[in-house]
């Protein structure tokens, strides 16, 4: 069976079959037939699939595709060849999960100014909203966040220009012709008409989503009464208790420290975004001066840091932001391995360069993984160390407790005699290499000048999901309407109000506003060690040298690992 599609790169990591942009049964079941053939073939270098409405993206490891010598046309051409041998057959059952919804105006907090929008009742929107059986096309934004269509032209209506901060769990809402339930707080941009009690995603189940792309939902009014008799307390109640082993106790909270690896893929399927280090460069670099694999957890520190004291003697390493760290009161280097005496007290007094921090120690934290990865989503309240930032007196064992008194001797520490020279992995004069995003061509065009030919601030809006930046207003040749498809870290969106946000690495899966360029991925650690209010310039650049330039980093990581490994059999 022939069907009509196109590929398309998202970055220079991840390629995108598209479809008819329709929010259509038959398209979707299409889409749902294609995604489980794709993961059945196993694509060489596939290390993530995430299928929408109407498009599937796959996103790759690109030290495998180096291997293999594969680019962009080769992608192209391993995914059509696997498209070749669809059969287009959908392999699963399809549910109708039935789900309760208060619409009560002091949940519904659009209801009331949608329903004057278009001209209805309250109790018009809800009979129209609810009479509808739809079909989840697709998973995505946040774990377990449900896409489903379509929602009746009569009470379709766009995202809103400004998105909220903080949308309450459980929140059911429109835009344009999807309705969706917001399965954890979050910011949003959707008409808000009601809230559901349900757990739609639960970190400590078997399947932590239970519902899947191809299920179709029943909304049910309830009152407010039902509603709260329902509602239950979806916080973790695991108790963080104290470990008894040997590692590092916090001291001192510090303001947005957390555990994280090099990020959690394979299960954006289901919304459950990658997380990770924000500048992976510094976090594998501070892993291979200790000996360890790139993917060990490190901790990530934001200043003002959290203090620390070791309960035994390690080896540790800094890299990334300059926070101007001591030991004991003796000032010690970033990107040096350092031995350090039980009890001895690491602390960072000043802020020198740089905004993250990557604290590793020899043969890593003692922590649960969860879906493969260590790293602390803190949407989902999971991974990393209880899914949340570090607080004083948590306690972080060590895989191992070596005795290094032969090396210390008197001293609290010792700084080994060598270093990583990290300027190859960042850029002085804050310019960033983008790649062309899709909705690019739709900028009007003093909007594409203003892209790639005016400087752009970081505001305090930012954070690890997403940085908020301040420019000249951009706007497009005319409105879009969007069916949400995937995003990653790095993609370059354009919001109703004419800002650009870029997304980090606690970046949704799926996005519905216009992605006009992305980061490329060799430049990511420069932007994720660029401060507040400070301005950064776009220069636009091809695809190939994205790859090439993202290829020649990893080569220099390699060579990094290789010299660590040899340098500490060396010396010890």
């Amino acid at each position: 069976m022939k069907k009509d599609y196109h590929i398309y790169p998202l970055g220079e990591t991840a390629a995108t079959i598209a479809f008819e942009a329709v929010i259509d049964e038959a398209l979707n079941d299409t889409i749902t037939a294609l995604y489980q053939h794709l993961v059945g073939k196993k694509i060489v270098g596939v290390k993530d699939i995430i299928p929408s409405y109407h498009t599937i993206t796959l996103v790759f490891d690109i030290a495998i595709l180096k291997q293999k010598n594969i680019g962009f046309k080769g992608i192209v051409s391993l995914i059509e060849a696997a498209i070749v041998t669809c059969d287009w057959q959908v392999n699963s059952y399809q549910n109708i999960i039935q789900i309760p919804v208060c619409y009560d105006v002091s949940l519904g907090l659009d209801l009331d100014e949608l329903a004057t929008l278009k001209s209805l009742s309250i109790q018009e929107v809800i009979k129209l909203h609810t009479a509808t059986i739809y079909r989840i096309y697709a998973i995505g934004f946040l774990p377990g966040f449900t896409y489903m269509g379509k929602v009746n032209e009569m009470i379709a209506t766009p995202r809103k220009q400004t998105p909220r901060t903080n949308v309450a769990r459980g929140s059911v809402g429109i835009a344009g012709e999807q309705t969706g339930i917001y399965p954890l707080n979050s910011l949003g941009g959707w008409n808000i008409i009601g809230q559901t009690p349900l757990q739609l995603f639960n970190a400590n189940r078997e399947e932590p989503v239970f519902v899947k792309m191809g299920d179709f939902v029943q909304f049910v009014p309830i009152g407010m009464d039902e509603f709260c008799r329902l509602k239950i307390d979806q916080k973790s109640q695991e108790k963080c208790t104290q470990n008894q082993g040997n590692g590092i106790k916090i001291l001192k909270q510090g303001l947005a420290d957390s555990v994280q690896d090099l990020g959690r893929y394979g299960y954006q399927h289901l919304g459950i975004n990658p997380t990770g280090a924000m500048d992976i460069a510094a976090a594998q670099i501070a892993n291979f001066l200790v000996g360890n694999s790139s993917n060990e957890a490190v901790i990530e520190l934001h200043f003002p840091t959290s203090i620390f004291q070791f309960q035994t003697d390690a080896i540790i390493a800094l890299s990334g932001a300059n926070f101007t760290a001591t030991i004991n009161d003796i000032n010690v280097p970033i990107n040096t391995p350092i031995i350090v005496a039980k009890d001895a007290i690491l602390r960072f007094i000043k802020l020198a360069t740089g905004v993250r921090c990557y604290l590793a120690v020899a043969g890593g934290y003692h922590i649960k993984p969860w879906l493969n990865s260590c790293s602390t989503n803190l949407n989902a309240n999971v991974g990393g160390y209880y899914g949340r930032l570090l607080q004083k007196d948590d306690m972080i064992e060590f895989e191992k407790q070596p005795d290094f008194s032969n090396q210390l001797q008197k001293y609290t520490c010792v700084v080994l005699p060598w270093h990583v020279d990290v300027a190859n992995f960042y850029k002085t004069d804050n310019t960033i290499h983008i790649l062309s995003g899709n909705e690019q061509p739709f900028l009007c065009g003093a909007s594409k000048e203003i892209l790639l030919n005016t400087r752009f601030v970081i505001t305090n809006k930012s954070d690890r999901m997403g940085y908020r930046l301040h420019g000249l207003p951009m706007q497009l040749l005319q409105p879009l309407s969007l069916i949400s498809t995937a995003v990653t870290k790095g993609t370059i969106q354009l919001l109703p109000d004419g800002e650009l946000i870029i997304l980090m690495a606690d970046h949704q899966t799926i996005g519905g506003y216009p992605r006009v360029g992305h980061v490329a991925q060799k430049d990511m650690p420069t932007l994720a060690q660029i401060q507040v209010h400070q301005p950064i310039k776009f220069q636009l650049i091809t695809h190939q040298y994205a790859l090439d330039q993202l290829q020649l980093q990893q080569q220099y990581l390699l060579q990094i690992q290789n010299a660590c490994i040899f340098k500490l059999k060396e010396f010890f």
